[in-house]
């Protein structure tokens, strides 16, 4: 934290424990804070005021513990990559998540979420979500969808979520989807027709709605 000009933080696979200090995050030069895969606890620090450049933040796989801060969402208008994975943060999504102008990266599996997908409606810059092995509960609507328009993969496995299967028809670049292990239930008839279609032949794409509850014929665009 004393050094003036240094952009980028890169300790991950280490055994670095303590917590996170908060001067880092009152930076105004970093950009890049990678701690992948440490002993580090506490909880995310706040920023004292807003931090105009941290574009990435990846402190998966530590022994963070929740909740997960606002702030994130508010202070760092930059923010585009944000990974919590594999922490036990056993916490819900903020509100204010819909208040980042640039994220596109969000990864909170085996976190120990809990709540319904509501918070995670309109980011409209979102590519890659994984909220994956928690315990959300609820439904996904077309809304959820219709909010993320440059989706390109989406990760809602192993959670308890419920209702029928969303209408995919806003999000020309969605390639990968997994929504199984899930209690979804009813009949699939048109909502991945636009999904069906969007497909570009030798370009890697993926549907996995396996255990769930869906009935009826099988549907034409399989």
């Amino acid at each position: 934290g004393q050094f003036t000009n240094l952009q980028y933080i890169e300790l991950q696979n280490n055994r670095i424990n303590g917590t996170l200090p908060t001067h880092l995050f009152d930076s105004s030069v970093l950009v890049k804070m990678t701690f992948y895969n440490n002993f580090i606890t506490g909880h995310i620090p706040c920023p004292s005021g807003v931090a105009p450049t941290i574009v990435s933040i990846n402190v998966a796989r530590n022994d963070i513990s929740g909740p997960i801060p606002s702030c994130l969402f508010t202070h760092m208008p930059e923010l585009k990559v944000l990974s919590l994975a594999h922490t036990p943060l056993h916490s819900t999504v903020p509100a204010e998540v819909q208040q980042s102008p640039k994220l596109s990266a969000l990864l909170l599996d085996n976190t120990g979420l809990t709540g319904n997908l509501t918070n995670l409606l309109n980011i409209s810059q979102m590519a890659s979500l994984d909220v994956s092995h928690n315990f959300l509960s609820g439904g996904a609507a077309y809304e959820f969808f219709a909010g993320m328009p440059k989706l390109y993969s989406i990760d809602l496995a192993w959670n308890d979520l419920t209702g029928d299967l969303p209408l995919i028809d806003n999000n020309d670049g969605l390639r990968i989807i997994d929504f199984s292990h899930n209690d979804f239930s009813g009949t699939i008839q048109s909502q991945l027709l636009s999904f069906a279609a969007n497909q570009e032949r030798g370009l890697l794409s993926s549907l996995d709605i396996s255990s769930n509850n869906f009935c009826g014929p099988l549907p034409d665009v399989f």
